[in-house]
C-alpha cells in the first residue's frame, strides 16, 4: 500500500510539473504573440532615431534610439497593421507594420529591404512618387514668390496655380490606382488622406465617392480597426453613395441643346463627325470653380486629340458668367441657361449634381458620365489609347 502511495506521489508530482511547463510555455507564447521587430541598418554617424505611429489622425512617438553601433533594434507590439515613420534629422522613412513581422529598413538606401508582409513595396513606391511630387511644389512656390516683384507675375501667378493644379491632379490619379490596386491595405488610409503640401488630394465635395468606396474597403479587411472607426465617424456627414445616380444615362442620347452664348446669340451643341464631345456642366459654386481650373488641364491634353468641348453653365447673372469664363480663361464653347436650378434642361438630365461631364459620341450618344474632372481624365486615357 505505501509503495503504492509513492508511486502515486511520483505521478501527481510528474502531473504538476507538466502543468506548470504548459502554462510557462502558454505564456512564453502569448508575450510573443503580435511582437514586431524593426531592425535598421547604416543609421548613420550620430544618429538618433525616432519612431512615431499614424495613429487615426495624428503622429505618435513610440520611442527612440541613438545607435551605439552599425544596426538599431525596435521592438514594438501590436494588435493591427498600423503605419508608421521613422526619423533622423531631415530623414524620414515611412512604411506598414504587422503584428509580429519583421522589418529591415536601411537608411543608406532610404527603404525597407525586407518585410514579411509584400505590401510594403507597393505602399512605398506609391509614397516615393508623391514625395517627388512635393519636392517639385516646393519649386513652384519659389517661382512664385520670387515673381511676386516683377511685371509678369499676374502669368506667372497662372502657370504656377495651372501647374500646381496638373500636379495634384496626377497624385489623385496614383492615390486612386494605389486604391484599386491595394484594397486590403491599410495603405488606403493613408492615400485617401494625403496632402499635397497644404492641399488635399480629395476634396469632400466631389469625391465622395472615393471616400465611401475606402470606407467599405476599411470595413471589409479592417473592421474594427482604428484606421476604420476614425474614416467611418469622419465621411459620416457626406452625401450617401448612390448606386443609381441622377444624371442621363450611357447608352442614352442627348437631348437637342439650344442656348446663349457670350456674344449672346443662340447657339447649339453640334458634335464632331468622328470625335468625341465632352459637355461640362456648372453653376457658380466653389466647386464648379475648382473643376473649371482641373478641366482645363484636360482640354489642354486632349483637344489635339480629336476632342471638342462645350460648357453649359446655370447661371441667372450673365454679368457673372461671363465675367467668370475670363477670370477661370474657359476658352472653349460656352452656352448659359438663365433659368439657374430650375432649370428645364437639367430636367431633362434628371437632376444630376453640378459639376457634371458627359461624353458622346458624333451621333450624341452618351458614353461616359463624371463627377469630376479626374474621372473624365481617366475615361479619355482608357479609351483613346485602345
Amino acid at each position: 500500500m505505501q509503495q503504492l502511495f509513492q508511486s502515486f506521489l511520483k505521478f501527481k508530482t510528474v502531473i504538476f510539473l507538466l502543468a506548470v511547463l504548459i502554462i510557462l510555455s502558454a505564456s512564453c507564447n502569448r508575450s510573443d504573440k503580435g511582437k514586431t521587430t524593426i531592425i535598421v541598418q547604416n543609421p548613420g554617424k550620430n544618429a538618433e532615431l525616432v519612431l512615431t505611429m499614424i495613429d487615426t489622425n495624428q503622429i505618435r512617438p513610440i520611442d527612440s534610439i541613438k545607435p551605439d553601433n552599425e544596426n538599431a533594434e525596435f521592438r514594438i507590439e501590436l494588435n493591427n497593421p498600423m503605419l508608421f515613420i521613422l526619423k533622423d534629422k531631415g530623414q524620414k522613412i515611412e512604411f506598414i507594420a504587422h503584428p509580429s513581422d519583421s522589418i529591415v529598413i536601411n537608411f543608406a538606401q532610404n527603404k525597407v529591404i525586407k518585410s514579411t508582409n509584400p505590401e510594403n513595396s507597393n505602399y512605398q513606391d506609391f509614397l516615393s512618387t508623391l514625395e517627388k511630387a512635393n519636392q517639385i511644389a516646393d519649386s513652384l512656390s519659389y517661382i512664385f514668390i520670387q515673381g511676386q516683384s516683377g511685371d509678369s507675375f499676374p502669368m506667372i501667378r497662372d502657370q504656377v496655380n495651372n501647374s500646381f493644379e496638373k500636379l495634384r491632379q496626377d497624385c489623385k490619379e496614383k492615390a486612386m490606382n494605389y486604391i484599386n490596386a491595394n484594397q486590403g491595405s491599410v495603405g488606403i488610409f493613408r492615400a485617401i488622406n494625403y496632402f499635397l503640401k497644404q492641399t488635399p488630394l480629395f476634396d469632400y465635395s466631389i469625391d465622395y465617392k472615393w471616400f465611401h468606396k475606402t470606407d467599405s474597403l476599411l470595413n471589409i479587411y479592417h473592421p474594427g480597426h482604428p484606421y476604420t472607426t476614425s474614416f467611418h465617424d469622419k465621411i459620416a456627414i457626406l452625401p450617401p453613395f448612390e448606386d443609381n445616380p441622377k444624371g442621363i444615362k450611357p447608352g442614352q442620347v442627348l437631348p437637342e441643346i439650344r442656348l446663349q452664348g457670350l456674344n449672346k446669340k443662340i447657339t447649339r451643341i453640334e458634335p464632331g463627325k468622328e470625335k468625341l464631345t465632352l459637355v461640362y456642366l456648372w453653376d457658380p459654386t466653389p466647386e464648379s470653380r475648382h473643376a473649371n481650373t482641373a478641366l482645363k488641364q484636360v482640354f489642354e491634353e486632349y483637344k489635339d486629340k480629336g476632342l471638342k468641348l462645350y460648357a453649359i453653365a446655370f447661371d441667372e447673372n450673365f454679368e457673372r458668367w461671363s465675367s467668370v469664363i475670363v477670370v477661370d480663361k474657359m476658352w472653349w464653347n460656352n452656352m448659359l441657361d438663365t433659368s439657374g436650378n430650375n432649370s428645364r434642361l437639367l430636367d431633362d438630365l434628371n437632376n444630376p449634381s453640378l459639376p457634371y461631364f458627359i461624353i458622346i459620341d458624333h451621333n450624341r450618344k452618351v458614353l461616359s458620365t463624371h463627377l469630376n474632372a479626374t474621372q473624365t481624365r481617366e475615361w479619355l486615357r482608357e479609351y483613346l489609347n485602345k
